[in-house]
This record gives structure tokens, sequence and C-alpha cells, in this order.
């Protein structure tokens, strides 16, 4: 392997194959397809990174490419199956809710229904005994005036 910018030997004496991955000066290349005399290869930056789109379709893959679970899943069917999971999750929640909720009123129902108090019964006796409790301080007052009257007329 030679650099053709300087002509300087990178490599001498190296059995090159299909699949081998050559290593120099912190870059790695992956060369596949069988080598033949006089091949060469050129390795540079890409200024302003274009006409390779190469990584983005690797990633783009990556979403139907089983790589989780073992390889046997893919990020879309594990998104997929995560977002199903929390919504019959979710699902059950309400249910439970529901049920929770209808059993704290009858619970409350049949606590009321025993201990003989309701609170609409107990306000609307309330104002009827204070009603009573008004006609008869009228009834008193009105004697009283009867009584004096009685005694400042003999």
């Amino acid at each position: 392997m030679v650099d053709r910018a300087s002509g300087t030997v990178l490599q001498n004496d190296v059995v090159y194959f299909n699949g081998i991955n050559v290593s120099q000066n912190g870059w790695q290349v992956q060369l596949t397809g069988i080598p033949r005399a006089g091949d060469i290869f050129t390795i540079q930056n890409n200024t302003n990174a274009v006409a390779d789109n190469r990584n983005a379709l690797l990633m783009a893959g990556l979403q139907t490419t089983g790589v989780l679970d073992g390889g046997n899943s893919s990020f879309e069917q594990s998104y997929n199956a995560l977002t199903s999971e929390v919504g019959v999750i979710t699902q059950q929640v309400k249910i439970n809710l529901d049920v929770e909720e209808s059993l704290l009123a009858n619970a409350i129902a049949r606590h009321e229904s025993v201990s003989g108090v309701n609170l609409d019964e107990e306000a609307a006796d309330l104002i009827r005994f204070q009603q009573a409790y008004q006609a008869l301080s009228r009834i008193i007052q009105t004697s009283q005036e009867l009584f004096q009257s009685l005694l400042s007329a003999v």
C-alpha cells in the first residue's frame, strides 16, 4: 500500500483477500471483491460530505433490520410492540379505575344505609326544626303579650 501523494510505502508484503480490513493512520477500510494486480483505491476526505449517503442508508436500514432481542426484532417492531403494550396497560388501568370508583360508591352507600345518617335528610330536618322553634317562639311571645294585657286590664 502506497501513499500516492507522497509516494511513501505504508504497508509492504501484505496479502490482500476478499473482506480484509486495512487500518492506517486512524482509518479502517474493508476491501471486498477479488483483488487483482494493479488495483487502485483512493481514500480521501469527502469535503462538504457530498455524493455519499451510505451511512444514512445504513441507518435507515436499521429500522427494519433485526438488531434487538438477539437479532429477532427490528427497531420498528420493538417500537410498535412497546406502543401497543403501553396502550393495553393504559386501558387496563382505566378499567380498574372505573371498577374501584364503583366499589367505593357502593361502600359509601352501604355505610350510609347502616349508619342511618343521610346528610340531605339531616339538613332538611334542621331547617324544619328551626322553623318550628321560630313558630313556638312567636306563640310564647304572643302569650306573654296577652298575659301582660290581662294583668294591666285588672
